[in-house]
């Protein structure tokens, strides 16, 4: 049989004293959450599964180029000169283009 060691104090455990209102932690206690501790960082390190996107492609609709302009038209009571600005040359594109399709169509019948 082997002899129980004896649980004396050193000066330095002695004069360590807890705060009343602490309870101690029982090593069973402390066990456990060192072992959480250890799970939740393992648990970190396994990398995110990746979701790979979905194309888009299809469900992107682009709006007409004549939509843009009315909308624009639709907002110029709240905009700035530059955007005033943008809007004009953006209708004078559209006209622009209305001639030569014109043009074109006009071609075609003759």
């Amino acid at each position: 049989m082997q002899k129980r060691k004896s649980s004396a104090k050193t000066s330095s455990q002695k004069s360590k004293k807890r705060a009343p209102h602490k309870k101690a932690t029982s090593p069973r206690k402390k066990a456990v959450s060192k072992k959480k501790a250890v799970a939740k960082k393992s648990v970190s390190k396994v990398p995110a599964k990746r979701k790979v996107p979905a194309k888009k492609t299809a469900a992107k609709k682009k709006t007409s180029f004549a939509k843009k302009a009315k909308d624009a038209i639709m907002d110029v009571q709240i905009l700035t000169p530059a955007m005033r600005k943008k809007i004009e040359s953006t209708l004078i594109d559209l006209e622009n283009v209305l001639k030569k399709l014109e043009a074109k169509a006009i071609k075609k019948l003759s």
